[in-house]
């Protein structure tokens, strides 16, 4: 058996989960490796356009929100050859998906990951307590994260094109936690996949294993204990209920002109503000 795995970028959380599944279906005998759009050489046009398409729909929401609708190309067909499996991770960011898996042969399975709500909605990345990705009759519409007009159609038929695309292809649906296979599975597009089972994401033993505790000061590494207060949006019925604030101990160097706790400054812009002004800056960037 031949298995391929697709994400956007060779960094990052569902990268890491890709390469490390990989190496543990290797141990299996089962042939595995991960392709992203960054190994692959972009046409510079088609580029320069799938930026343009990328900004657009930066400029019509307000919080993080990808279509369909891309103009990179997906995988080669050299790529496929003789792959078995089809894993999908993060893919909103690379190619049109769902045009791509209704070419897809169909003796080719089709697995994917849920490392956030993107296959399973009109477009969002994250669960903040909107539950119109489940309407079974007017998914998405309106999206409110969308702009007017743009939010009574733009969120809506990306969510129709999952929904097509994910179940002609037979698709299986894959969470790392009850809690994202519990939200993701009132969608209609993981409804036509026959629900979200959930397998734990794999543990590294070699890297993540009891330490020495005087290990940062051998180091010459100060140990200082941050504070991390967030705000999690919970849906229960009507009601918003706000989760909890954690403490964790962070090792890291004071850096020059920061605080006690390595902080610079603070980043006051309202609620979701920071979140946002980073998203925008990463653009801007990439």
């Amino acid at each position: 058996m031949r298995v391929l795995h697709l994400n956007t970028h060779a960094s990052g959380g569902s990268y890491e989960y890709a390469a490390l599944l990989t190496t543990a279906l290797a141990q299996h005998g089962i042939e595995s490796h991960v392709l992203c759009k960054n190994s692959q050489s972009a046409e510079t046009g088609r580029l320069l356009l799938d930026r343009i398409v990328r900004r657009s729909y930066v400029s019509l929401s307000t919080e993080p929100w990808h279509g369909t609708r891309r103009l990179l190309s997906p995988p080669a067909s050299e790529d496929l050859r003789g792959v078995d499996v089809v894993h999908l991770h993060t893919v909103a960011d690379w190619f049109d998906v769902p045009r791509w898996l209704n070419m897809l042969p169909r003796e080719i399975g089709v697995v994917i990951s849920l490392h956030d709500m993107w296959h399973v909605t009109g477009g969002c990345f994250l669960y903040r307590g909107c539950d119109r990705y489940a309407n079974e009759t007017h998914p998405c519409n309106p999206c409110p994260i969308l702009r007017w007009p743009a939010n009574r159609f733009l969120a809506k038929a990306p969510h129709s094109r999952k929904l097509q695309a994910y179940r002609n292809c037979g698709a299986r649906m894959v969470a790392n936690s009850h809690w994202l296979a519990e939200i993701a599975a009132r969608s209609p597009i993981a409804k036509a996949c026959g629900s979200v089972r959930v397998i734990p994401a794999g543990i590294d033993t070699a890297v993540f294993k009891p330490q020495d505790k005087n290990l940062p000061k051998k180091s010459g590494v100060a140990s200082r204990c941050v504070c991390h207060r967030y705000r999690r949006r919970v849906a229960d019925g009507c009601k918003q209920k706000c989760a909890v604030v954690v403490w964790a101990t962070v090792a890291f160097a004071r850096p020059p002109g920061c605080n006690r706790f390595g902080i610079r400054r603070r980043h006051r812009s309202g609620s979701g503000g920071f979140e946002r002004a980073v998203y925008r800056w990463h653009l801007r960037t990439t």
